[in-house]
């Protein structure tokens, strides 16, 4: 989703074609909360504003929202309208290193992510194992930064190159040390939500039930509706989309109950 990547077919979902896909899922008793993700769009407050308020009050879902950087003002009205929850992950706890790859301040991220915390909305926040030029004293002290900021929702993923970004040739994050990550973080963190991301199923199969093994106990499904589907990289143009029966089959396989699942 790196702005410059000009291979990427941006596109804007509308309020009501994100209370369509909310409609199409109600009658699934096991989801209970809305996913909502995109790049940091300027545009996009006038939507939420609408579909926010209309998923609290016609399908009384819990709304998590993923939208990246914004003021404090904007944090605080998203909470008015009633979002339980943001994340916004630091992505590495090394300064030199996120000013490398992100190209601005970890200590603006941080000042976003008390902003977050202050406006009351729950956060999630963690980090991405395998960045280039990264190390595995950078990585335990990402699980230090994690623990200080005691979030409700932790994750941790494993890097994976994306076509069109100037990390595009560099190897994948290591699978096995995304696991101990959250194995780590369920010791530190106890009882907060840990997600198995599709990342993990995509460098395995298996993937995310290995995570769920690991410590993790959330799997978020997608609903980007299917035309834009190819549109929506979050890792990349060859993701494994996570579907509901996927879902329900990981959830069956590690033995733990089906008691909620997260959509996007």
């Amino acid at each position: 989703m790196r702005c410059h990547n000009k291979s990427v077919n941006r596109y804007r979902l509308s309020a009501e074609e994100i209370l369509a896909t909310a409609e199409q899922i109600h009658d699934i008793p096991e989801i209970n909360v809305c996913f909502l993700q995109s790049g940091q769009d300027p545009h996009i407050d006038k939507i939420l504003g609408e579909a926010i308020i209309k998923l609290r009050e016609r399908f009384g879902m819990e709304v998590l929202l993923n939208l990246g950087e914004k003021d404090a003002a904007t944090y605080h009205h998203y909470a008015q309208l009633g979002a339980e929850s943001y994340i916004l992950k630091f992505e590495t706890s090394d300064a030199t290193l996120y000013r490398d790859i992100a190209h601005s301040s970890l200590d603006d991220r941080l000042q976003c992510i008390k902003w977050v915390t202050d406006s009351g909305m729950r956060l999630g926040t963690g980090n991405i194992v395998g960045i280039p030029g990264q190390n595995i004293s950078s990585m335990a002290d990402d699980i230090l930064l994690a623990t200080r900021l005691r979030p409700a929702f932790a994750s941790t993923a494993p890097f994976i190159p994306n076509v069109g970004t100037p990390l595009q040739d560099n190897p994948y994050g290591d699978f096995d040390v995304a696991l101990n990550t959250i194995a780590i973080l369920r010791i530190m963190l106890g009882n907060v939500r840990i997600p198995a991301v599709s990342a993990l199923e995509k460098l395995r199969p298996g993937g995310q039930l290995m995570g769920i093994n690991a410590g993790a106990n959330v799997l978020t499904v997608n609903f980007t509706p299917e035309y834009h589907q190819t549109d929506y990289r979050i890792y990349s143009d060859k993701r494994f989309v996570v579907k509901l029966d996927h879902a329900f089959s990981v959830a069956e396989h590690s033995g733990l109950p089906i008691w909620e699942k997260e959509y996007v």
